[in-house]
């Protein structure tokens, strides 16, 4: 059998999903787009593109305002040492020519602030969804690259989508997984949820005044759940 392939049982009903704004990239067990009234994003997925990656993805929101590249590396051995679980890390990467926005400036590490703030709160959303037990003495790394974004100021918006691609990475990667992590933003925030866990947060990044937390929270989870929808239906019917 071919792990590859994910059958739901025999009497699945597959929701109805879109096409993709870019017509040569419209084969409809590869790519999927999202348009619901609850997100004001459409979205574009293809995983398996990045040949000498064991998992990868390929994501375009909205008519390509955030394109994102997402390649998963493992699991690896870690020579000369051993742990009962595996480590797990999260990189993200803003390509040359993508703005940063104002803490974009390089510090003393290879990642700038604002890659620092999004490789944590992606590792964060991820972190509680992988068995890392499934693998000891071993590595998962996990790369997401920014190819652009036309709002780098819009940090939560971005993370989320970073969340998203990479959680179809990791599927790709066949990386044992609880569940599927999906993000969604809703003004100064945004949140990762596990369906696994009750629709659980599995990452929060919140900013500005905590009196309408609450409302935040919510929106964020009613696009997160959008999103998991046609995940879901994109990871069922795809092929290997």
């Amino acid at each position: 059998m071919d792990r590859r392939r994910l059958l739901g049982p025999a009497n699945a009903i597959t929701p109805a999903v879109g096409i993709s704004s870019n017509p040569k990239d419209n084969e409809p067990e590869k790519d999927v787009t999202m348009s619901d009234a609850t997100t004001e994003d459409k979205f574009f997925v293809q995983a398996g593109n990045i040949d000498n990656a064991n998992g990868s993805c390929y994501m375009e929101v909205g008519d390509g305002s955030i394109i994102l590249a997402c390649s998963v590396y493992g699991p690896r051995p870690i020579n000369n040492s051993f742990i009962s679980r595996g480590s797990f890390s999260v990189e993200t990467k803003f390509m040359p020519h993508v703005p940063q926005g104002t803490d974009g400036a390089p510090n003393f590490s290879e990642l700038t602030g604002v890659e620092q703030r999004l490789s944590s709160f992606v590792e964060t959303s991820l972190l509680p969804s992988v068995l890392l037990s499934k693998y000891p003495k071993s590595t998962i790394d996990v790369y997401v690259h920014v190819m652009a974004c036309d709002d780098p100021s819009n940090l939560h918006r971005l993370a989320s989508w970073m969340v998203n691609c990479a959680s179809v990475a990791l599927v790709d990667a066949e990386i044992e997984v609880r569940d599927v992590v999906t993000s969604g933003a809703s003004g100064a925030g945004v949140a990762s949820f596990m369906a696994l866990a009750d629709d659980g947060i599995v990452g929060m990044w919140l900013d500005g005044d905590a009196s309408g937390v609450t409302t935040t929270l919510d929106a964020c989870a009613t696009k997160a759940n959008a999103i998991r929808a046609n995940i879901n239906s994109y990871l069922l019917n795809r092929t290997p």
